[in-house]
């Protein structure tokens, strides 16, 4: 009986290396395609749907693939995705090799950095890949991370800006959120300082901080620390390998996956800079409710917030699906109250300005800007004859 018992374990530990061994083939295939270069990541999901898996893409031929693609015959097929294509080697010229050869090597390479550092592999298809965030067609094939990924149904908020000018708000909103059962999504690698992840990174919370560049890369340094303490309760993310350093333009890609992410995204302070925005903008595409402090004296004016809002937040950006109307107005005030007439009104007849302000019975100082903050939001639009009209999908 004994020695079935451990045949039985030597079989299952076995089948699991096996399965590890099949996964790393596997993932191979997935960091090849993601760092693929000239293909759009539509193109990417177009194929995976065809063919099912990676590594099929990978062995497909250049019909097959102009198939996938439904390229019609004076349509170039990506230079990096043709397979027929050979080129010399560095300092052998009369040595040719595969472009698939050199690609997969590129790739073999960064998994080693990555195995060095204890950077794993979040591919498309994981279960730990969350479903809100593919509800993004540009959502990346993989994200690469350290430490570890939880329960992917747990709700996320995400927070953006700075706890410096609003430290004992920042911590009320975090003490908030955990008593939620929320776990937390931030940006690390640009401007991240230590307070903000020190407010963040609480006892048995999970945490997941997106960087703007590869994992290697850490700005300020001193936050580095609190970083690794992140690994042990959560996970760093980011789309970049190894080597890429954080820039600008790559912080407002991080700032998407945040939102991405995210159930709910706040927003505090820094509301001037362009990165911080960005979030906003980012979680209003994907429909995400997005909260930020009250101005002063603004909360004596407002007359309600969401049930399941901290009374230090007002909502932005919120939509009304009974009238469909998308304003960026706070909930319960007059404005929206105001902009949901003014939708009402347009929704039978377009009207000129003058007209909309006598019928609302409002001066159209007040009145514009109303409506221009509908038609930023694309509820309203202005017609060249003059008159606003309701702005249809």
């Amino acid at each position: 009986m004994a020695i079935l018992v451990r045949r039985n374990d030597l079989v299952a530990v076995g089948s699991c290396l096996s399965y590890a061994k099949e996964r790393k083939e596997e993932e191979i295939y997935w960091v090849w395609l993601h760092e693929l270069q000239g293909v759009k990541i539509t193109q990417k999901k177009k194929l995976l749907t065809y063919f099912g898996t990676p590594q099929a893409i990978f062995e497909a031929t250049d019909h097959d693939l102009r198939e996938a693609l439904a390229l019609s015959a004076d349509e170039i097929l990506p230079e990096t995705l043709r397979t027929a294509r050979t080129f010399a080697q560095p300092g052998n010229p009369f040595s040719y090799t595969s472009m698939r050869t050199s690609q997969i090597t590129r790739v073999e390479e960064i998994m080693k950095l990555h195995q060095r550092l204890n950077i794993k592999v979040l591919t498309y298809q994981s279960p730990y890949y969350r479903a809100v965030a593919k509800e993004d067609r540009y959502a990346p094939l993989v994200y690469y991370y350290r430490g570890q990924l939880h329960n992917p149904e747990v709700p996320i908020v995400g927070l953006s800006g700075s706890a410096k000018e609003q430290n004992e708000n920042y911590k009320a909103i975090c003490r908030y959120y955990r008593s939620r059962g929320f776990a937390f999504a931030t940006g690390v690698s640009f401007g991240t300082s230590r307070e903000d992840l020190h407010q963040i990174v609480g006892e048995e919370q999970v945490v997941y901080a997106f960087s703007g560049g590869g994992l290697d890369h850490c700005y300020p340094l001193e936050a580095w620390p609190l970083l690794e303490s992140v690994t042990k309760k959560g996970a760093l993310l980011s789309e970049y390998a190894v080597g890429i350093s954080p820039t600008v333009v790559r912080s407002f890609k991080r700032n998407r996956n945040i939102a991405m992410w995210s159930d709910e995204v706040v927003t505090i302070g820094g509301q001037s800079q362009s990165i911080s925005r960005s979030i906003v903008h980012a979680a209003l595409e994907y429909k995400r409710p997005v909260y930020m402090l009250f101005e002063k004296g603004e909360r004596d004016t407002c007359n309600g917030t969401s049930e399941r809002t901290p009374q230090l937040l007002r909502r932005i950006f919120s939509y009304h699906p009974q009238s469909r109307v998308k304003t960026s107005a706070p909930i319960g005030s007059e404005n929206e109250r105001l902009c949901t007439l003014i939708a009402d009104l347009l929704q039978y007849t377009p009207l000129p300005t003058k007209e909309l302000a006598a019928a609302l019975q409002l001066k159209e100082s007040k009145l514009l800007p109303l409506l221009i903050d509908l038609e930023l939001n694309g509820a309203v639009s202005y017609h060249r004859s003059g008159s606003w009209q309701i702005a249809y999908e």
